[in-house]
């Protein structure tokens, strides 16, 4: 096999395609766990971004280099060959003697894809044509921290998935292009790979759309536009609070499942409770005009959103702690994402914003500031010479 760095250096001047694309992290306000059961939740995409730049090469028949994908924050290089992309998709399915967790997923990614085109009835020989012509080098780099809730795994399968579909869709002579719809549901096929589990679609939907998301299921989701007049714009404000404490959001969805199969009856009034108090907040999100009441009212189900969460078992000391802290000086707070770390999402009045800063400062809490990001993910740039 040639060396990879030689190849490009050879082939620099025959450089095909440039491509960036970038998307936002998430933060569930309402609905997690409960929205895996098929009940609503309400969310948010964030300001923090996850980027991938792709550089495309023409590729030589002697090659087996396909890809180089470097995963900038985890300081990770995964390089794949022709022969394993070919062979994983005559097989539907890749398995790595190394158990590397990356690897497993971005192959099964392009196997995913792949055979989705010959679902479209793309002849065979055109996706091993793109295998055989094309050498990319693929770079990721996120703000979102990774394992905290944020929807880091979304982001990047967004990321990837979005850059392979839209250069498949103008790199492959045919008519059988990728609709949004199919990459969304290709990037939660991604989620599924990596976290080796059913993730309802909340994430990559929130990522991908921007703004604030009110979500059923994959199928059945719409952004929600809140009126400038509305008491969350012109009265709230809202940081995470950094519990330190990382966690795997599959375990914590089994956790809640086998709290589910132990405490049926608990289980349901939660559950069901969760879906009352999110419907209620996205009443009020919905209001054109606010009343005084409003807030006090927003604030009471992010109390009774908490205390639901801590029934099914994804609180933890930890979190209690910090919660305390916020309800003794008349501040709330919640988990935001499957529980027992990540990031906790506190909200106040603007006018009580800096006493929340104080209080957090005084107690060494760690907080990150962040906005809603009503940007869909996007292509910054592409640029493809044929």
């Amino acid at each position: 096999m040639k060396n990879l760095n030689e190849d490009i250096k050879k082939d620099k001047e025959k450089e095909k395609y440039n491509l960036s694309f970038s998307t936002g992290g998430k933060v569930i306000i309402s609905g997690e766990h409960s929205v895996v059961y098929g009940k609503p939740a309400i969310a948010f995409c964030i300001d923090k971004h996850t980027k991938i730049n792709l550089l495309g090469y023409n590729s030589s028949l002697e090659s087996n280099n396909f890809a180089k994908l470097k995963l900038l924050d985890i300081k990770k290089e995964i390089n794949l060959t022709k022969s394993e992309l070919i062979n994983a998709l005559n097989n539907k399915l890749y398995v790595d003697n190394n158990n590397d967790k990356y690897k497993i997923h971005i192959m099964n990614i392009f196997t995913n894809i792949f055979s989705k085109l010959e679902l479209k009835s793309l002849n065979k020989e055109k996706i091993t044509n793109f295998l055989n012509n094309n050498y990319f080098i693929a770079s990721i780099s996120s703000e979102i921290p990774i394992g905290f809730g944020l929807g880091s795994s979304a982001a990047y399968n967004v990321c990837l998935v979005n850059s392979i579909c839209i250069l498949i869709n103008n790199l492959i002579d045919s008519d059988k292009k990728f609709s949004k719809e199919e990459i969304l549901k290709l990037s939660n096929e991604g989620e599924k790979i990596f976290h080796n589990g059913t993730p309802s679609g909340i994430d990559v939907s929130c990522c991908s759309n921007g703004g604030v998301l009110i979500f059923k299921n994959i199928n059945d989701k719409n952004n929600l536009n809140i009126n400038e007049n509305n008491f969350f714009l012109k009265k709230i404000k809202f940081l995470l609070i950094n519990t330190n404490i990382k966690r795997n959001g599959g375990e914590f969805i089994k956790i809640v499942s086998d709290f589910k199969k132990n405490n049926s009856n608990s289980f349901k009034e939660a559950i069901n409770d969760i879906e009352k108090v999110t419907n209620e907040i996205i009443n009020l999100l919905s209001k054109e005009n606010s009343d005084d009441n409003d807030c006090e009212k927003f604030f009471d189900l992010i109390r009774q959103n908490q205390i639901l969460l801590k029934k099914i078992c994804v609180s933890n000391n930890e979190i209690d702690s910090i919660i305390n802290i916020l309800e003794k000086n008349n501040f709330v707070g919640k988990i935001s994402g499957a529980g027992g770390g990540g990031f906790i999402i506190s909200f106040c009045l603007k006018e009580r914003y800096d006493s929340l800063i104080r209080l957090l400062d005084e107690n060494k809490i760690e907080y990150m500031n962040i906005n809603i990001s009503k940007e869909p993910a996007k292509l910054i740039n592409l640029k493809i010479e044929k």
